[in-house]
């Protein structure tokens, strides 16, 4: 069921998002406003495709602070950069993205963003 301005909302934490992990990594602006975003209900956080396509449930971006967007925003775009898909082939798709989810959290929280969405695979104590 939608919320009536939970689509809008997503969509604006999304922006904002997109804006503050391109301040953040200046390096990575040209991937992260490549992905082109696409909203859906069908998934329960977000996801990328190997077309750079970011799938996000609006709902869930709409619950989230500007920074945690940020860190969605620049997960993502590493499981594309770091080509998540394209390495994975013959592999068991789950196992290789929570693999991949691991690595990217623990990168990102190396490199000092250090506000994630508070789901997800973090290997960090």
């Amino acid at each position: 069921m939608n919320i009536k301005g939970t689509k809008s909302a997503g969509a604006t934490k999304l922006a904002t998002g997109r804006f503050l992990a391109r301040r953040k990594a200046p390096y990575w602006s040209a991937g992260i406003y490549a992905c082109v975003p696409a909203p859906t209900e069908g998934v329960a956080t977000a996801g990328v495709d190997d077309r750079g396509r970011l799938f996000y449930n609006p709902a869930f971006l709409a619950k989230l602070t500007p920074n945690q967007a940020a860190f969605i925003v620049a997960h993502e775009w590493c499981h594309v950069a770091w080509r998540t898909h394209a390495r994975g082939k013959g592999r068991d798709p789950a196992v290789w993205n929570i693999a991949h989810d691991l690595y990217i959290n623990a990168s990102l929280w190396r490199a000092g963003w250090h506000e994630p969405p508070g789901s997800g695979c973090f290997p960090i104590g």
